[in-house]
């Protein structure tokens, strides 16, 4: 019987839909079973040929013993067995038994080195995370401190530049010194986590930010909030994010390429949904606050999407960056020939749909370009990648802002 276990979170003012940025459902994917060991057998010459073996038999049995050939012994076994229990011939049957024990031996033993399988980026069995992935978190822990130093300027108006600049400067040192305490401890960070972790913290700055402006774009100058408490918001925000990245991507596994593929659905469908809305928003005076509530939703709803799709995706970091890549580039063209055809006549609602339309051309672009790409499927050994069960997410909107509860099965 799975686990239960439920999370509820709300807010009073931003919704956290990030809150399982990697859980994703981030979550990962079931790694390959290895075939039970087979029973023993008479050993069968290779060479012997059965008069009664079909083509397709024949064929299988090539493609079994190019994968053995290629070191992928896991499905080379697997692909035995099969053949095995589909013939009735004796002598086949035997020869693929043999074939097979003998592939699962070496996946076992692993007395060879084994190549990737074809979708699968070789990640070894080492749950430590990359190289990559841990420069990633150093650069921007160096961004969140000096993002914290400016929201603690805010709140304590410091009345020289010194006293603004220096505790900036001391918190962004503070929290790349905290990153290399914990990678170099005996608990470093494990395959994912630290990407999770970045992910996390901008899905965060990303809702903390655009229900923020919501706020403020549909309010009028009396009613608006204090900039110290807009930074303090929005820094809150991308806090939550980061933790609760990190503990799920610590709890439940994950890979860079998926923790990378939420937070790049967030930030996309956010964006698009933002800038449809308002191209389509006649009114000037609501045009803003529509486009920035439409963009807060969007990338709740992309979270949530991306955690869904993220596992059975699996893409590695370098499709993610891509995918990326192809949705600027589409902003930018659609965007530039909307401009470089209307010339000074160019309306704001036209270029939003220009945008939108650009980033969700660019996006089509990279993932039918990048859809040959090796997946990332993580380590196989020293980790629970087993994907959550069952999720229910429940939204509703609340006098000031929204409720959010999510109950998952693990």
């Amino acid at each position: 019987m799975p686990r239960q276990r439920a999370l509820r979170l709300t807010t009073s003012t931003i919704p956290f839909a990030w809150a399982l940025c990697s859980a994703q459902v981030a979550f990962a994917v079931p790694t390959e079973v290895l075939p039970e060991k087979t029973v023993e057998s008479e050993s069968v010459p290779a060479h012997t040929l059965s008069p009664g073996r079909t083509a397709v038999w024949q064929r299988e049995y090539t493609r079994a013993r190019a994968e053995l050939i290629e070191g992928r012994f896991a499905v080379a076994a697997r692909l035995f067995r099969q053949l095995a229990e589909t013939t009735t011939d004796e002598l086949d049957r035997r020869l693929a038994l043999e074939q097979a024990e003998l592939a699962a031996e070496w996946a076992n033993r692993k007395v060879l080195i084994a190549q990737p399988d074809r979708d699968h980026v070789d990640t070894s069995t080492s749950s430590r995370r990359t190289t990559d992935e841990i420069s990633i978190l150093y650069t921007n822990a160096a961004v969140y401190g000096l993002g914290t130093g400016l929201t603690l300027a805010t709140l304590t108006e410091p009345n020289t530049a010194a006293g603004a600049i220096l505790p900036a400067l001391g918190l962004a040192g503070a929290a790349v010194g905290a990153v290399g305490i914990v990678d170099q401890s005996s608990r470093s960070f494990a395959y994912g986590v630290p990407q999770s972790i970045v992910s996390g913290m901008y899905i965060g700055l990303e809702e903390g930010l655009t229900w923020v402006l919501w706020n403020q774009a549909r309010a009028n100058q009396e009613s608006q909030w204090e900039t110290s408490a807009v930074s303090t918001l929005i820094w809150s925000s991308a806090t939550a994010g980061a933790a609760i990245g990190g503990v799920v991507g610590t709890l439940r596994g994950t890979t860079p390429g998926r923790a990378s593929f939420v937070g790049s659905t967030a930030l996309w469908t956010g964006a698009i949904a933002g800038l449809t809305a308002a191209a389509v928003t006649k009114t000037d005076d609501t045009r803003d606050d529509h486009g920035m509530l439409a963009a807060a939703i969007g990338v709740s709803a992309g979270a949530l999407g991306g955690m869904v799709t993220a596992g059975p995706v699996s893409p590695s970091i370098a499709r993610v960056r891509l995918l990326d890549l192809g949705a600027v580039g589409g902003g930018l063209v659609g965007a530039g020939l909307y401009w470089a055809a209307a010339d000074s006549a160019a309306d704001p609602r036209a270029t939003a749909a220009s945008l939108s339309l650009g980033i969700g051309a660019g996006l089509g672009v990279a993932w039918m370009a990048t859809r040959g790409m090796a997946r990332d499927l993580g380590p196989s050994v020293g980790r629970d990648t087993s994907v959550v069960q069952s999720l229910r997410a429940s939204f509703a909107p609340t006098q000031g802002g929204a409720l959010l509860a999510l109950h998952g099965a693990l």
